[in-house]
């Protein structure tokens, strides 16, 4: 290290060329994970950029690049020459870059000033594609497993880096206490995560790490790259280049970014914040000293104390089989209702105790309050997870072109089943007020906090109601699907073909908006058993498509198992093609040990957990759809919009559009629905998949529905 008044360098640059082949694989050590933001206005330390960058080519040969550290700010300094090098064959279109997780590694290549050109691989991505059932898919744990290389290089440069921040730093581990320091070394800006300090570490450790993990992601890749190609492997190998088409999508939404309202994000913090001061000390009132996220102190409190009894049990899908009660060790007690199970003690549960229906004198139906204590924990819960939602948006904000933004980073292997995932902020949870998740009078309102651009509005197209969809077209539930294909709500429509003998639905759908005073009795009666099957409909679909059983379905229409029963028995007999398609699912799943999508993808299953078929085909299907409709509006955006129309965000079956005003018609919306529907045909589907649209001017919570 050499101390300056300005500078404290930490790193020996050098610079290890090696031979340019066709195919180079390239990773990078940064100062950090978020690349975004400026120094001195969003962060009080320079953003992560690449202090080293190492490579490898298609005969095995590694190489690295090391760049200086101020430690004060964290800013990389990069050498001239290393630097041209590296841009000489990085921005060449007819060599071929091989990454492991390449979107982090290219955007921090290119927001360092360097170009990357040439078709991109990422072994990451490959090896999702040919296994998409591991347990991890980080390097080190995939390479061990696969190609027998140890990972004792990070073991090793873990120890050091640790080692070197105790001596940056020795308050932070208390065996380090006491040891002289330099306090103005002590002022260094440590990261949260190990990893982001590597540039502090054994300089030899790490150069060994760094070029031993490209060479990790050459070999990776080849070994994936031969598999892809294998015969009978030909959908996987379309699957894998549709992922790589998308990552450049995905590359273009995190690098827009979507603009936030700072001084709205602050109101809808305070409201939460006042949740949680009122809920606590309701809380503190009911049951003094309990811990709300303690399961073993929840189930003296509402199981021994209040006598409620259990709903359901845990089970571990692992292991396939219920844990033992944590209180009797599984030998029976007033707790586990003598059933030795561990009975669950969460959200759904308390739904079903916060709260009862009462009715008047009048016959009208309301909620009020039933346990105080479960409702107090459902706010607070609730509260609490908004909080960190909004913790997230507060701490990756960046202040660019006047405005400040988030920008989300997409995951493409973060599932099994394919579906996309989000982190550094999650954008993907921004649940809206009416969701279906809500457990409690409580408003959801970070969908507030996001707003357009000045001279931009969002489009918020959607798929209506795409699973269930899947489910039937999959099932080749043909009835069903003729019926959902003249339009309206699928549950209903799934409602009014197994229980519409039970109510008369024009009837029904004629008194929903009457004052319920103006109703008689038997309008009253009609309308709810209307409402209840609907609800049925819908629940039963989405247990069977996520795997959840009778007892699952009962707490979730409030009702007995055995009524349960009852109700999956009536959907089974009239829609006989669905249990079949799940019963023909499992039984593959069985024999083969695999399932696979409408796309191909393919799934490995343990025999024994072969229940879990059809929630891969269906969940998967519906990932691979949305990914699809993404590159064809991304191919929409870039060929005719040029610029003009920019994809934001993802979040399961919706996306966010942000549109420049001299754009915004009918006919944009349109060309966007179209591209979004267009895979219906894979599907035999017989018409063209329905694409809702809203359209939010001032913000994302005030959208309105356009029909098109």
């Amino acid at each position: 290290m050499k101390l300056s008044k300005k500078f404290y360098m930490v790193g020996t640059p050098y610079f290890t060329p090696i031979k340019i082949t066709k195919r180079m694989a390239i990773d990078t050590e940064t100062t950090g994970l978020d690349p975004w933001g400026k120094m001195g206005v969003d962060r009080g330390v320079w953003p992560a950029r690449p202090f080293m960058v190492q490579y490898c080519n298609e005969d095995g040969e590694t190489g690295s690049i090391r760049w200086q550290v101020d430690a004060w700010t964290r800013r990389v300094f990069p050498s001239q020459e290393s630097f041209d090098w590296l841009a000489s064959w990085l921005s060449d279109d007819n060599i071929g870059k091989v990454w492991f997780n390449g979107q982090f590694d290219r955007r921090m290549l290119e927001l360092s000033g360097l170009k990357v050109r040439g078709r991109m691989d990422d072994a990451l991505i490959a090896v999702h594609t040919v296994t998409p059932m591991e347990l991890t898919y980080q390097l080190k744990p995939l390479c061990k497993k696969f190609l027998q290389i140890s990972d004792d290089d990070q073991k090793a440069l873990e120890r050091s880096t640790v080692e070197a921040r105790r001596k940056v730093h020795p308050h932070i581990n208390a065996k380090a206490k006491g040891k002289p320091y330099d306090p103005d070394i002590a002022k260094f800006k440590l990261a949260e995560e190990t990893k982001a300090d590597f540039w502090l570490a054994d300089e030899d450790l790490c150069r060994m790490y760094g070029e031993l993990d490209a060479l990790r992601t050459m070999q990776l890749f080849l070994t994936s790259e031969h598999e892809l190609s294998s015969p009978g492997n030909e959908k996987l190998k379309d699957i894998y280049n549709m992922e790589m088409e998308l990552m450049d999508v995905l590359d273009g939404m995190e690098r827009r970014g979507v603009r936030i309202d700072i001084d709205r994000m602050k109101e809808v913090q305070s409201y939460y914040q006042e949740i949680v001061e009122k809920y606590s000390s309701i809380l503190e009132e009911e049951a003094p000293g309990l811990n709300p996220n303690s399961p073993k102190q929840l189930q003296l409190e509402f199981f021994r104390k209040r006598q409620y009894k259990p709903i359901t049990y845990s089970f571990d899908k692992a292991k396939n089989k219920h844990p033992a009660c944590i209180h009797c060790k599984g030998i029976g007690c007033d707790i586990c209702q003598n059933t030795g199970k561990n009975p669950k003690c969460d959200a759904d549960f308390f739904a079903t105790i916060a709260t009862k229906t009462v009715i008047d004198d009048a016959g009208n139906e309301s909620l009020v309050e039933n346990d105080r204590l479960a409702n107090a924990i459902l706010y607070l819960s609730a509260a609490d997870t908004m909080l960190g939602y909004i913790k997230q948006y507060d701490q990756f904000k960046c202040y660019e072109n006047g405005v400040w933004v988030l920008h989300p980073n997409y995951k493409q292997s973060g599932t099994k089943t394919g579906r996309l995932s989000a982190e550094q902020p999650n954008t993907q949870n921004v649940a809206s007020d009416d969701s279906g998740k809500k457990r409690c009078n409580i408003q959801y309102r970070c969908r507030e906090i996001f707003i357009p651009r000045p001279g931009y509005k969002f489009y918020i197209p959607d798929y209506s109601q795409i699973e269930v969809w899947l489910l039937f077209l999959r099932a080749g539930a043909g009835k069903v699907v003729g019926m959902l294909a003249k339009g309206g709500d699928a549950h209903q429509i799934v409602s009014n073909f197994v229980w519409g003998h039970l109510y008369d639905a024009a009837k029904a759908k004629a008194c929903e908006d009457k004052d319920p005073k103006a109703l008689t009795p038997d309008e009253k009666k009609n309308l709810k058993t209307y409402k209840q099957s609907r609800k049925k409909a819908k629940n039963l679909q989405f247990c069977k498509i996520y795997g959840g059983g009778k007892a699952k379905i009962a707490s979730m229409i409030g009702c007995k198992v055995q009524e349960a029963e009852a109700f999956i028995n009536d959907y089974d007999e009239r829609l006989p093609e669905v249990a079949g398609f799940m019963s023909d699912k499992v039984k593959q799943a069985k024999r083969e040990g695999t399932t696979e999508n409408a796309y191909g993808r393919r799934y490995i299953i343990d025999p024994n957990f072969a229940y879990r078929a059809t929630n891969y085909d269906i969940q998967g299907s519906a990932a691979d759809l949305i990914k699809r409709a993404m590159i064809y509006v991304n191919r929409l955006c870039l060929e005719k919009y040029r610029g003009k129309v920019s994809m934001l965000l993802s979040i399961h079956d919706e996306l966010m559009i942000e549109v420049k005003d001299e754009v915004d018609s009918n006919k944009t919306r349109k060309d966007i629905a179209e591209a979004m529907g267009r895979d219906y045909t894979i599907f035999n589907c017989p018409i063209s998949f329905p694409v809702g649209m809203k359209i939010a001017k001032e913000r994302w919570s005030e959208s309105l529905e356009i029909k098109l």
